[in-house]
């Protein structure tokens, strides 16, 4: 092709896809007439108008034209760029830096001054990725470690611990300035939080807390504590809580110090006027909202509910409830509050939080990603019932911790995707999640992850029936002197553990492990109170000596005595299910019936299939016919109440991968939308089609109600 149709090929290839508008509408008509040579030859295709005015017919051929092109063509590229967005000046900016060899203080300003708008127009990686283009063309050190400062902070934004952590390192190398210096360590202990190198994130926090506080930054050395909370959280260990315990205590005895006009690296930049309402891991000095240190700060909250989940439960709650709805509060806020809402099973408040929290991170004016946050919500959404939109927001926190190399992330949500896969009743895939999770990691270095997967595999073992392997794996949510292995995350495995272990008749250690629970846990939160005497409840009636069969009515009483906790319907129906269990050996049926109706209803929309299983045991062992009672998942596809179908036994899971099957989508498409492997999905589908009488996937729409949506909602 003529060499102006090649430079213009070219150019569009080092165009982003917001530069095309803009470029491709400065050009003559007879430079577009080049363009028709490109579209003759079937390379592109003009579309006029729009966001997209120009398609490539292969998306890689881009990206191979730009990489095998010389500098100097690349370079008059970018400049011609350049010269066409000179209405905007933060993609000027970025093509001018693509077209220099060698440092450019010129350039390096207007990357910077760029980088507001880039944030507006793309989110905070660009603006991160603009000021570490800054960085790298600035002449002085000094400029370039407050800009890499400065691309830190919005790659922290955008989510990216990795990409932090070298920013980070690449400040503190540059900068000799002691303020800096403490704000690069701070980001370097930020991406190790988010790894399985706690221990490390921890000390070097909690270190540059207290260094912080000693040369009066206040906001500095609070912002440094919430993550090196995370990192304490995620580690389970008592002597890294004792690091954060101290290093509070430190900060409570320092005065407030440093004003707010004080001068910190980049406290000039439009960026830090923006970091109070974007998606935080820490409040950039200047940009807190309220003085740190408050005991009802939102860092001190966290910090409260994250070192003691237990005790501080009302004294976090007085703090939510003082704080008002989360429809008014900024981010920071929102993140801390959500998080400690969900330590102190606050979960309505937690959902209500997190989710406007994540809402706001569609907007491009925040345009930054948290996988932790997407992770947490998930589980509030499972505790509170809501399994499909848990799944959603774990697969969210999957996808987002893999981009951003959030590894510690990436196997929590692999190991809480694992329960709610043993809770629908399918074992093979939650053992499959869990080894994913713990391919390569110590779990007494990790006990948050550790604990998690235990439990999922003690759920699918219970689903099994394989009692002995349940308790197995259960019992290591304990330590050997019967205390919690995660001072948090274990007790609310605890009432599985007593299960396996009154049914394969370890009496003495289910009440062990029963009495121990109520120790730690008796004082804390309505649920926390609902599984202690639910585990009493259950070694009560155990059939042995021990067994104090006059109290477990008492103890069953008490963990339904609070309406509150309909919070957890799950949880709740266990104790239903137990309790007319133990109505029916006591030959008191008729109030026996109830607790099993209620609880059978409750498994059967939640999609807990070996529970309403159990629970329909229960019910024709009392004397209900079977088919009188339950409504089936509500949001489960299939026929209606009172037409069972086809589809009727399948699991939920196994109803939607029919239900997208039968509509044409193939087994890696389906994986895509469920969070599974292609191999999980055929497997599932080679097990239904003898169930459901066919023996291809064409057949499939014969069973299938043709108006059903792709998630199985007709």
């Amino acid at each position: 092709m003529p060499r102006t149709t090649q430079h213009l090929l070219l150019a569009v290839a080092a165009a982003a896809p917001e530069d095309l508008p803009l470029f491709l509408g400065s050009l003559p008509d007879g430079a577009l007439e080049e363009l028709e040579l490109a579209e003759d030859e079937g390379l592109v295709r003009l579309d006029g108008a729009g966001a997209a005015p120009l398609r490539w017919s292969d998306p890689d051929v881009p990206r191979r034209l730009y990489d095998t092109a010389r500098f100097t063509e690349r370079r008059r590229a970018h400049l011609t760029l350049a010269d066409a967005l000179s209405g905007r000046g933060d993609r000027r900016a970025w093509h001018l830096a693509a077209a220099t060899l060698g440092p450019d203080d010129e350039v390096a300003t207007a990357l910077e001054d760029g980088a507001e708008a880039a944030r507006l127009h793309a989110g905070w990686a660009a603006a991160a990725r603009m000021l570490e283009r800054s960085a790298e063309l600035s002449t002085e050190p000094r400029a370039a470690a407050r800009r890499y400062l400065l691309a830190m902070r919005a790659a922290i934004f955008a989510g990216d611990g990795p990409w932090v952590g070298r920013l980070g390192a690449r400040a503190g190398e540059l900068t000799d300035d002691p303020a800096a210096a403490l704000e690069a360590a701070l980001a370097s202990g930020w991406a190790l939080a988010r790894t399985d190198r706690h221990g490390e994130a921890v000390t070097m926090l909690t270190a540059v807390a207290v260094r912080a506080a000693d040369t009066g930054n206040s906001e500095l050395a609070w912002s440094a504590l919430p993550p090196a909370a995370v990192a304490a959280y995620y580690s389970g260990q008592a002597a890294h809580r004792e690091q954060l315990t101290m290093a509070l205590g430190v900060l409570s005895r320092r005065p407030a110090a440093r004003s707010r006009g004080a001068s910190a690296p980049g406290a000039d930049s439009p960026l830090l006027a923006a970091a109070a309402t974007a998606p935080p891991a820490f409040v950039p000095a200047g940009g807190a909202e309220e003085e740190a240190g408050q005991s009802d700060s939102p860092q001190a909250t966290w910090l409260t509910a994250a070192l003691d989940p237990v005790g501080s439960a009302k004294e976090v709650e007085a703090v939510l409830t003082a704080k008002g709805h989360p429809a008014g509060l900024d981010q920071v806020t929102l993140n801390q509050l959500g998080g400690a809402a969900w330590a102190v099973d606050q979960t309505k408040y937690a959902v209500t939080a997190l989710r406007t929290f994540l809402d706001r991170q569609d907007h491009t004016a925040l345009g930054g990603v948290n996988a932790l946050v997407s992770n947490t919500l998930g589980t509030v959404l499972r505790d509170s019932g809501a399994w499909d939109a848990a799944t959603v927001e774990y697969g969210d926190a999957l996808r987002v911790a893999r981009n951003t190399g959030m590894d510690m992330i990436r196997r929590a949500a692999e190991a809480d995707l694992a329960i709610i896969a043993a809770l629908r009743g399918e074992p093979d895939e939650a053992r499959a999640l869990v080894a994913r999770s713990l391919v390569g990691l110590d779990p007494d270095a990790s006990r948050a992850v550790a604990v998690i997967a235990r439990r999922a595999l003690g759920l699918a073992a219970l689903a099994d029936g394989d009692h002995e392997r349940a308790h197995d794996v259960l019992r290591l949510i304990l330590d050997d002197s019967g205390e919690p292995v995660h001072p948090h995350l274990s007790l609310y495995g605890v009432v599985d553990l007593v299960t396996a272990c009154l049914r394969t008749r370890r009496y003495a250690e289910g009440q062990e492990a029963a009495a121990a629970f109520r120790r730690v846990a008796g004082h804390g939160s309505v649920r926390l109170r609902m599984l202690v005497e639910h585990a009493a409840a259950l070694t009560a009636a155990a059939v042995d000596e021990h067994g104090d069969r006059g109290q477990a009515d008492v103890h069953f009483d008490i963990a339904l005595a609070d309406p509150e906790t309909a919070t957890w319907p799950f949880e709740r129906a266990r104790v239903q299910l137990d309790l007319g269990a133990w109505l029916r050996r006591q030959r008191r049926v008729t109030e026996a019936r109830p607790h099993l109706t209620e609880a059978h209803d409750t498994f059967e929309r939640l999609g807990a299939v070996p529970f309403a299983r159990w629970a329909g045991a229960e019910l024709r062992a009392a004397g209900v016919r079977a088919g009188s009672w339950g409504h089936g998942p509500a949001d489960s596809p299939g026929p209606a109440p009172g037409s069972p179908g086809p589809l009727a036994e399948l699991t939920p899971q196994q109803r939607r991968i029919v239900v997208m099957a039968a509509g044409g989508l193939t087994n890696r498409e389906i994986a895509e939308r469920l969070y599974l492997s292609p191999r999980t999905v055929g497997m599932h589908l080679y097990r239904v089609f003898p169930r459901l009488g066919v023996t291809s996937r064409a057949q499939l729409r014969d069973v299938v109600d043709p108006s059903s949506g792709p998630d199985g909602d007709g």
